[in-house]
């Protein structure tokens, strides 16, 4: 039986930076010696038009991090918010923590889906997935894609390949049309509904009882999880210089009722930002109308 390695506090402190481990490394530089052979999660249509469009295919590549969910500070958001809270008043509150957990995870798993494909000597990952999971209270992102090389030229040491969930036709397309794709972002939220007394007594009504309505407060979750989300996501997107995001999914939606009978909905989105091309400016074309008899 072979042990465990056990990694050095030089090591840990680098991975928890969102570097790769060092047999990650030393498996991937061993891949990319290796000529001919590839490996990728790309269909068989896709890797057909590869060839076409100037794409090298180079390898699968995979960026993992789990991190433990935290609380952090409960805040009150929507509807009377800044008041005083009323006894038996509905509220709704969000966890940073659990935000913020999810948030690090991803841009890790980003950081180190990079770090692969830089090894293999790429300049983008390509048809992007993300996956995942919560065990208790560990929040686990996986993303998985394609390492490619789009252009003849090896990418500059040191460049960061650019990451996106569109396939290798799309990003040919994209580029041929101007736009420029920056990279993979993302958003998160977590609303928690507590519930006001009125909803309270009509849940524990007896089913025969209870009367068909919609319950405004666990709609307002889903609609103000949403809407942080998206300007999370427009927040992340402007900070690397781009004016849009296309391919959006709403990856993971999860809502579930708490302990003390609060509803919670927790909303991951995922696209790609692009930089939109440059407006043509027109020279302005002057029209003469003639009316009347003289008009000819």
């Amino acid at each position: 039986m072979v042990a465990p390695r056990v990694l050095g506090p030089n090591e840990l402190e680098a991975i928890a930076g969102g570097a790769l481990p060092s047999a990650a490394r030393r498996r991937l530089e061993e891949l990319a010696g290796i000529d001919g052979m590839s490996t990728s999660f790309l269909s068989a249509a896709e890797s057909s038009l590869a060839g076409g469009l100037g794409v090298t295919v180079l390898g699968q590549v995979v960026g993992c991090c789990a991190g433990s969910l935290r609380l952090g500070v409960i805040r009150a958001v929507g509807p009377g918010s800044e008041a005083r809270h009323k006894p038996g008043a509905a509220r709704w509150l969000e966890r940073s923590g659990v935000v913020e957990t999810w948030t690090t995870a991803r841009l890790r798993a980003v950081s180190r889906i990079q770090e692969q494909a830089a090894i293999l000597g790429a300049d983008a990952v390509v048809g992007v997935r993300a996956t995942r999971r919560q065990l208790e209270f560990v929040a686990e992102v996986v993303l998985t894609g394609t390492a490619v090389r789009t252009g003849p030229q090896a990418p500059a040491p040191g460049a960061r390949p650019l990451v996106t969930r569109a396939s290798v036709a799309e990003l040919a397309k994209l580029r041929a049309c101007g736009a420029d794709p920056v990279g993979l972002v993302g958003g998160c939220a977590s609303v928690a509904a507590v519930p006001s007394s009125a909803t309270t007594r009509a849940l524990r009504r007896r089913r025969r009882r209870r009367p068909s309505q919609e319950l405004d407060e666990f709609s307002f979750a889903f609609g103000e999880t949403r809407r942080r989300a998206v300007a999370r996501l427009r927040t992340e997107a402007a900070g690397s210089g781009a004016r849009g995001v296309i391919g959006i999914e709403l990856d993971d939606l999860e809502a579930f009722r708490g302990g003390g009978g609060d509803y919670h909905v927790v909303l991951h989105l995922l696209g790609t930002a692009v930089r939109r091309p440059p407006a043509v400016e027109r020279e302005p074309v002057g029209v003469t109308l003639r009316t009347g008899s003289g008009a000819g």
